[in-house]
């Protein structure tokens, strides 16, 4: 995976390089600012009359993307929302330039959407997937005319799903027609003469590329200027491979503008995804306007009748389906999700990806280019029948649309034209002969718009003759069938069908559920009669016995017929390729009975991305990286009598692997694949009552890889279910069933009802099995978090069961900054601080404002607004006259490299910090004022605000005019949003200053996310990665974005702790360099403040650990015994700064509070709060923890009551 990341992380850094010289410069994401309000309008002129009415309704800030069904989706007891949702937003006038046009891009909104500038309609848009544009140019002219505009530019717009039968997707759809700006909207200013689109169209003939170079203009007013083209095509190298000069009348349509040829030129595929880049720039009278398109060179071979070549050799597709959907956020993704998805898709070891069932993500797209994974990409003509002319016309827009934005994408090889059309009930008449003629003509559509791909559709047998490629229903062993007819399902689907992909298959597992006997009622479900899904299988009632109906839906269960479909595939010639249903868990309408109720379960992951059994079953089969895994890591218990044997299985791609079962040898396996199950890896072991430890070892390639598993083993017999009890640990609460002698029901799968009343909340309405109110137990157990700020109970209950109830006052609640709910806290900062904040405070009130325009790195590439710095090791070479290129020497640290903007960074944040400080802890205004006055010359005015990016810090002179690893020189921002909360909390800090700063942190956490540093520094293993973190979850907690804080969770619980942390809690990074005392400790630092920023109530970073026990009081318990005595440290003295360290550290503060561990808390009061190395002050990015720490009378740090 991390080998998959890295590869990723590169591909970006390439595609933004490039897009530094495109329109980006010129374009805004508008991601903050908005606000939202659900339901119906009596008139446009009620989104802005503010106060000029009493009965105005509600409107709640909101970040982009945003989906007003984030939480609705999978509610238990009501049906999704489904109607218009509005949004709003002002536009400044410097984003009007005086001259050229500006647009508004949706990249997808859901599903018709009205655009409005002031009370104007200026757009109408029909569908909810297809990215679309709008020309404000000249409505906006128009409301900054409007004196009631108050010199902005109002912008609104209404997103509307509700049910339309006329209108694609059908609802009877499996998934949620979601509403909401769920996608990215941005702003591009751009020439009165522009490119609207450039195509490549490449061919292969004899080992040589012909590439044929296209464009179309936006040129609304009908300019009839010559234009200038400057074409220059790079190689996956970089290298420039063809350039050209062309002076040509302007155009209407498409045109084409250029051929050229490449000889030997590096191919595209999943194992090498080569890409090249075209530079379209057009200039004319109007402005300069550039395009920067990659895309790759490959052929594709669809045999009759099998198999798929790719370059002209055989490809197995090894496959999985795509939605976008997730929890807590449902259609609105945050790019981390999306590039945290494809990356496991990859990682699995798959090589192509439905995306089901709609046009997706640009991002999307550009992630299967870069990481090799071949697309399936449809329209949502799915279920229902077919509609009137306004449905035929959505259709063909779509398609339209979907070729017209995607075909540059050499991974995509199949234009899908609808999903399951022999599905009727939306229209009186369901007329397939209606259906045929519309598929035929969307067939000769797609072609005439992209010759040189194939079309494909799925389960419409009516239909198969018409498209390209045909995937049938075959689910053996889910919906009909046992799963070992799959093999002779395949073969006559092989035979019957020219051009035959599998798409679709797989079954529904409950994660956490496992079963001793997962098959007990396979032998009930009737052979030879067929494989297909029909009628109304997919419902849990009604029709024949099959395993969809009447099995367990355990994880054991999946991974034999997973297993059993994957050992086929590899050994059948003719296959194409398959692509199993589905890769996460997503909502649906249509499942309200499911275990996790409204959520559609067969992903191989659950609905917030955390691996299922299955996933590994399929790294075993298709992963290239050595892998091993014990299946079972989620099976708590395991059930039998005393000295059965058990089978245990371990799904590895290693030629052979031993077993130990609690420290003895079970014995070696060798891997063969047509040894099922597990490909001959499993072991009958007798196991202990009690505790047991499953080890096994693989070698593959030379590389050994291990996984362990600790589980029970209940020998103890249970009776009928009788009631349940109800235990907390931290935030989690746990229900399990016993019988009326007390014992646990490990097969118990009862529906429960979790409820809370008093001081709290549920965390629920998740769509995972720890985040439903109403779930069904799996092993007798279930799981949900709660917050709790003060008295509550908890109960859970079930028919026929007696509920539980437990008490949850005095719960600990997570010390997260934006989340402290304890009633007082173990240290009284202002008592203790006092004395140290004032006079800091103070001091602050008499300095000037700080700049980083008062001095100017003379090596510097960028403008006086820019910061700038020098790489820290890195010295002017001896052996040249000027110096350069400087060399590298770690942990010297050269004095005379350029600190000034360092410097004026800590100089500001210390005076801001402490006039913030002093000002909560006296009420004093003139601390707020000041602090006022510091933050709007460094941030907002123009003359003087540094620019909110790091593009040339750590510069290496002769080297580098910045790099990546330079973003760490931002940490010392991360308490300005501190200060800025603590202001806001009482109506401090003017309005207009507070939505400045928001607009400027949310410019930089652009930057971070997109530019080529901010991938490569987020991409990096050691402290750097952990330090990048640390500021977007600081400024996106003053944005307000959510979407980051989640990724940076994830990154926590994923990356950091299993990459970064050994066993013992020590950092290996940090160890290896020529300071691991210093480092070790700043590291620690970062993770103690990530878990403080981000831990909430349902995801309680401070008390997460991975199974072999690493968390962040892992770290503490190694570190702090060193910081009370550093000279126990075992290694050597750091070469620098060794005197300086420790001091009062934030990790100490923070998790001794969090992790109740007040000898931690007495050691932090025991250091000096203010270090004097300059190093070492550097290195300790938060100077007032007041700002961190709630307070007695103080509200819960938070930065949600902001003025608007």
């Amino acid at each position: 995976m991390a080998r998959i990341l890295s590869r990723l992380a590169a591909s970006v850094v390439l595609c933004l390089l490039a897009a530094e010289h495109s329109p980006a410069a010129e374009s805004r994401r508008l991601d903050t600012g908005w606000e939202h309000y659900q339901g119906t309008l009596g008139s446009i002129w009620e989104i802005w009359r503010g106060a000029k009415a009493s009965d105005n309704v509600a409107w709640t800030p909101v970040t982009l993307p945003h989906c007003f069904n984030a939480r609705d989706a999978v509610d238990p007891d009501v049906r999704y929302y489904q109607g218009p949702g509005w949004y709003r937003t002002r536009l400044q006038t410097d984003d009007f330039p005086p001259s050229g046009r500006t647009l508004l891009h949706f990249d997808g909104a859901g599903q018709v959407s009205r655009v409005f500038i002031n009370r104007e309609q200026v757009a109408v848009h029909i569908g909810g997937y297809d990215g679309w544009t709008v020309d404000i140019t000249d409505a906006a002219a128009r409301a900054l005319a409007d004196e009631t505009c108050g010199g902005v530019v109002p912008l609104a717009v209404c997103c509307d799903n509700s049910r339309n039968a006329e209108t694609i997707p059908s609802d009877l759809s499996d998934f949620n027609r979601y509403g909401g700006l769920y996608r990215h909207v941005t702003l591009h200013q751009v020439p009165a003469m522009s490119l609207e689109r450039v195509h490549l169209r490449p061919a292969l003939t004899d080992g040589r590329a012909t590439v044929a170079v296209h464009g179309r203009l936006h040129n609304p007013c009908r300019h009839g200027d010559r234009v200038r083209l400057a074409i220059e095509i790079r190689d996956p190298a970089g290298s420039v491979v063809h350039e050209a000069d062309l002076d040509l009348p302007c155009w209407d349509g498409d045109h084409e503008l250029a051929t050229f040829s490449l000889d030997q030129p590096q191919l595209w595929s999943p194992s090498t995804p080569s890409l090249y880049a075209c530079s379209v720039r057009l200039s004319t009278p109007h402005g300069t306007h550039p395009i920067i398109e990659r895309f790759g060179l490959r052929s594709v071979e669809w045999v009759p009748h099998g198999p798929f070549q790719l370059n002209g050799e055989r490809l197995l597709l090894r496959g999985t389906h795509y939605h976008e959907d997730h929890a807590d956020v449902a259609a609105a993704l945050p790019d981390e999700v999306v590039r945290h998805t494809l990356g496991q898709i990859k990682a699995m070891g798959a090589n192509f990806v439905r995306l089901g069932h709609y046009q997706q993500a640009p991002l999307v797209l550009e992630l299967c280019d870069e990481l090799g994974l071949l697309v399936w990409e449809e329209i949502p003509w799915c279920r229902g029948g077919l509609g009137g002319d306004a449905y035929r016309q959505q259709c063909r827009a779509m398609l339209r649309a979907m070729i017209d934005q995607h075909a540059n994408h050499p991974s995509v090889v199949l234009w899908g034209l609808g999903n399951e059309n022999d599905w009727p009930g939306d229209f009186p008449t369901f007329d397939k002969d209606a259906i045929r003629g519309f598929m035929q003509e969307l067939q000769t559509l797609a072609h005439e718009l992209d010759p040189s791909r194939q079309t494909a559709i799925r389960r419409c047998d009516f239909c198969k003759d018409i498209v390209d490629v045909y995937s049938p229903s075959i689910w053996a062993g889910w919906y009909s069938g046992r799963y070992r007819e799959y093999r002779a399902a395949v073969d006559k689907a092989i035979r019957d069908t020219p051009h035959f992909f599998h798409a679709e298959w797989g079954g529904d597992s409950h994660a956490g559920r496992f079963s001793e006997a997962p098959e007990r009622i396979l032998d009930q479900v009737a052979t030879g009669q067929g494989t297909a899904e029909t009628g109304l299988a997919y419902k849990s009632l009604g029709g024949k016995v099959r395993m969809s109906k009447d099995g367990d839906w355990s994880e054991s269960y999946i991974v034999n017929l997973f297993d059993w479909h994957l050992a086929e595939q590899e050994q059948i010639p003719g296959l194409t390729g398959t692509a199993a249903w589905i890769f996460k868990d997503f909502a649906t309408p249509l499942r309200p009975e499911n275990p996790i109720p409204r959520v559609n379960q067969k992903g191989v992951v659950a609905r917030d991305g955390t691996p299922k059994e299955s996933y590994y079953v399929f790294q075993s089969y298709w992963a290239d990286e050595p892998m091993i895994h014990v299946l079972g890591h989620g099976w708590h218990t395991r059930w039998g009598a005393a000295g059965e044997a058990k089978e245990v299985r371990v799904y590895s791609n290693c030629t052979e692997v031993e077993l130990s079962v609690n420290g003895n040898s079970a014995g070696r396996r060798l891997r063969n694949i047509r040894d099922y199950p597990a490909a001959g890896l499993r072991w009958d072991v007798v196991l202990n009552e009690g505790d047991n430890l499953l080890r096994a070892v693989g070698t593959r390639n030379g590389v050994t890889v291990v996984d362990e598993v600790r589980l029970a083993y209940q020998t103890a017999a249970w009776g009928k279910p009788a009631r349940l009890i109800l235990t907390q640990a931290g935030t989690l609460l746990e229900a399990q069933a016993i019988d009326a002698q007390g014992t646990p029901c490990l097969d118990a799968a009862n529906v429960v009802r979790f409820g809370i009343t008093g001081d709290g909340r549920l965390i629920d309405n998740r769509g995972t099995p720890d985040g439903a109110r109403v779930v069904q137990l799996a092993n007798g157990r279930a799981r949900i978090r709660a917050e709790v700020s003060g008295a509550a109970v908890a109960t859970v209950m079930a028919d026929g069961l007696q509920p539980a109830f437990l008490s949850l006052d005095g719960v600990p609640a997570p010390a997260g900054a934006a989340a402290a709910t304890t009633g007082r806290p173990a240290v009284d900062l202002a008592t203790i601080d006092r004395e140290r904040i004032l006079l800091a405070a103070n001091r602050a009130l008499a300095i000037s404002p700080v700049t980083i325009t008062a001095t100017r790195n003379p090596r510097s590439a960028g403008g006086p607004n820019d910061f700038s710095s020098q790489g820290d090791y890195w010295w002017p070479n001896p052996d040249t006259p000027d110096g350069l290129p400087y060399v590298r020497r770690d942990g010297q640290s050269y004095p005379d490299a350029f600190q000034d903007h360092r410097l004026a960074i800590q100089a500001m944040r210390d005076a801001v910090a402490a006039l913030a400080a002093g000002f909560a802890i006296t009420g004093d205004a003139r601390y707020a004022t000041k602090a006022d006055e510091l933050l709007r010359v460094f941030f907002l005015d123009l003359s003087t605000r540094m620019h909110p990016h790091f593009e040339y810090a750590q510069a290496i002179p002769g080297v580098s005019p910045g790099r990546g690893i330079g973003i760490i020189d931002g940490l010392h921002l991360i308490e300005i949003p501190m200060a800025v909360a603590t202001l806001e909390r009482s109506n401090a800090l003017p309005a207009d200053t507070g939505i400045g700063l928001r607009r400027w942190f949310g410019d930089l956490l652009h930057w971070l996310h997109n530019s080529s540093h901010g991938q490569e520094e987020a991409a990096t293993k050691n402290n750097h990665s952990a330090a990048y973190d640390v500021q977007r979850a600081a400024f996106a907690t003053l944005v307000g974005d959510q979407a980051t804080l989640a990724a940076c969770r994830r990154r926590y619980r994923e990356d950091f702790l299993p990459l970064q942390m050994a066993v013992d809690g020590s950092f290996p990074q940090e160890l290896t360099r020529t300071k691991p005392y210093g480092y070790s400790i700043f590291q620690l630092d970062l993770m103690a403040t990530l878990c403080q920023l981000l831990s909430t109530s349902d995801d309680d970073l401070w008390h997460f650990a991975l199974p072999d026990g690493r968390g962040i009081h892992r770290a503490m318990d190694y570190l702090v015994p060193y910081l009370a005595d550093k000279s126990a440290w075992p290694l050597p003295p750091d070469v620098e700064h060794w005197a300086g360290w420790p001091a009062r550290q934030p990790a100490l503060l923070f998790a001794g509070l969090a992790l109740d561990e007040p000898t931690w808390v007495d050691l932090w009061m025991q250091l000096p709060p203010d270090p004097t190395d300059p190093e070492v002050r550097r290195n300790i990015p938060i100077t007032q923890p007041i700002l961190w720490v709630r307070q007695p009378m103080q509200d819960p740090p938070g930065l949600g009551q902001v003025p608007r």
